[in-house]
């Protein structure tokens, strides 16, 4: 593997671990010794037939896991954080009294979403830049 190649495979595995919630329950669903994931993120490149279990445990296509490509149609949609996101923009909203076009704060919410799930910042953190973001509106 290329190191370029490799790097940047680490980053989208490491990734999938967080989306997952873990090496270990990654290592579980792909039915892969942990210290086999673990080499993995150090830079040991797998096997086409763990790439792809790895792939199938976390819900992600090969491709997208080698190449980075089809991001949007394999990592599903996480409802549950969606929500959050979107009741703590309602709240946060009606706390400050803002009034922000549905389509304005559709984006919004869906930066939001894509700032948690890629660089994986917590929804308290998020909370913070929502009320920094509404106290500028007021």
């Amino acid at each position: 593997m290329g190191n370029d190649i490799k790097i940047k495979f680490i980053a989208r595995l490491r990734k999938l671990v967080t989306n997952v919630g873990g090496v270990g329950k990654l290592a579980d669903k792909a039915n892969i010794p942990l210290s086999t994931m673990q080499k993995y993120l150090q830079g040991s490149a797998p096997t086409f037939e763990k790439l792809a279990a790895i792939a199938q445990a976390g819900n992600v296509s090969v491709d997208w896991l080698t190449t980075g490509k089809d991001y949007r149609e394999t990592i599903p949609l996480n409802i549950r954080i969606l929500c959050d996101i979107t009741t703590e923009v309602e709240k946060i909203f009606d706390d400050y009294k803002v009034n922000m076009k549905p389509e304005k704060k559709a984006k919004l919410i869906s930066n939001l979403y894509e700032e948690m799930i890629e660089n994986g910042t917590t929804l308290d953190a998020l909370k913070k830049e929502i009320t920094r973001l509404a106290e500028m509106m007021e």
